[in-house]
């Protein structure tokens, strides 16, 4: 609970500012690829060094899809649960949801997370992306800063998450007894489907 409480802010922030300059060295990319007789200068005010671009390939487009998918099933998760669905590891609501997401394993908000920081971070590091695009790769202090964001956001959130399956399995049976053990031995996977 505690690195997550430090960690979320930092991630949001740094995908917040990576999401941003994405978005407009994108559009500024594909509008000058669109008009290679007008040089379109939106380019000059992304904040580090860049140039004109290739289109983001295949990689990144998958990665992309990916964390869309991901996104999406959270927004399913967050839907089934309603005013249930919290951060702290406290339960609001008298029922257990085992319907829609939560049919299929049950922590299925994870698996989004897991899809969404897997898919975007595979995004930003695949050619075609900014961070690739750019200049900023050159540089050591750079790199380790891209080095510590990918592996807070990919390796550090789904451990901490896969973790916290733990406490939230035990406190669903505490609350919920034999209605969890039954729902459990239907939904035996926490996280992963068919692996974990």
């Amino acid at each position: 609970m505690r690195v997550a409480t430090y960690v979320n802010p930092i991630l949001r922030m740094g995908y917040s500012i990576a999401t941003s300059i994405e978005c407009l060295f994108i559009v500024t990319t594909y509008l000058n690829h669109l008009r290679p007789v007008y040089k379109i200068p939106l380019v000059e005010y992304i904040p580090l060094p860049t140039g004109i671009s290739q289109t983001p390939g295949y990689t990144a487009t998958l990665g992309l899809l990916i964390g869309i998918v991901g996104g999406l099933f959270r927004i399913l998760c967050y839907n089934a649960l309603g005013k249930s669905f919290t951060f702290n590891t406290t339960l609001k609501g008298p029922k257990l949801v085992t319907s829609g997401p939560y049919s299929l394993v049950r922590h299925p908000s994870y698996l989004a997370v897991w899809l969404i920081s897997t898919g975007l971070t595979v995004y930003h590091l695949s050619p075609g992306s900014w961070v690739r695009e750019s200049d900023i790769l050159k540089h050591d202090a750079w790199k380790l800063v891209v080095g510590l964001w990918a592996f807070m956001a990919v390796f550090v959130t789904n451990v901490c998450l896969t973790m916290r399956t733990v406490d939230e399995d035990q406190l669903m049976k505490r609350t919920f007894g034999e209605e969890w053990e039954t729902w459990r031995k239907v939904v035996r996977y926490r996280v992963l489907p068919g692996l974990f």
